[in-house]
C-alpha cells in the first residue's frame, strides 16, 4: 500500500469497520511527541488538540505557572487567553477552547479539578495529564495494547 491516504478518512474507516490500523502503511509514527496510531486507534483526537496538550503537558515547566499538587499529581492552572497569544497557529475562539478542553477530559486525557479563585470571586479550573495520556506519548515503554486499560483506569 504505497497510495497516500487522507489521514481523516483512512483512520475513521478502520475505525468503523473494527480494524486495526494496517503495519505496512507508511505513516509517521510520532506526532508532537504522541504515538500517532494509538492517537487513532484510542481516541477521537485531531491535530488541534494534539497541539493544546502538548501546551498542557509543557506549561508544567513554565517558569511563571501557577500549579497545585494533589494526591502527587501536578495541575496547572491555564489562562485561555495566554494558551490563544501562545498558539494563535489554532485561530480558536475562548469558547471554542473550553469546548477543546471539555474533549479532551471526556476521551479521559485531562482531568480538572476547580479551586477557589483568592484574588477575586469565582474559581479557577487546573488541569493534570492522566495515566492514559501517560500511554499515548511516544516511549519505548508504551505499546498500543496498554492504553485501553489505562483509559478505563483513568475515567472511573
Amino acid at each position: 500500500m504505497s497510495e497516500i491516504f487522507n489521514q481523516k478518512a483512512y483512520s475513521l474507516y478502520y475505525k468503523t469497520a473494527g480494524l486495526s490500523l494496517p503495519r505496512s502503511v507508511n505513516m509517521k509514527y510520532s506526532v508532537l511527541g504522541f504515538n500517532q496510531e494509538a492517537i487513532i486507534k484510542n481516541t477521537n483526537l485531531d491535530i488541534t488538540d494534539l497541539i493544546l496538550l502538548d501546551y498542557i503537558l509543557q506549561a508544567s515547566s513554565f517558569s511563571n505557572m501557577k500549579y497545585i499538587l494533589d494526591n502527587n499529581e501536578i495541575y496547572v492552572w491555564l489562562n485561555h487567553e495566554k494558551i490563544m497569544n501562545d498558539l494563535p497557529i489554532l485561530n480558536i475562539s475562548e469558547g471554542t477552547l473550553r469546548n477543546r478542553l471539555t474533549t479532551l477530559k471526556k476521551e479521559g486525557i485531562i482531568k480538572s479539578k476547580q479551586i477557589a479563585n483568592e484574588e477575586s470571586r469565582g474559581t479557577k479550573t487546573y488541569y493534570a495529564i492522566t495515566d492514559f495520556t501517560r500511554t499515548l506519548l511516544n516511549t519505548d515503554n508504551n505499546t498500543i495494547e496498554d492504553t485501553t486499560t489505562s483509559r478505563k483506569n483513568d475515567m472511573e
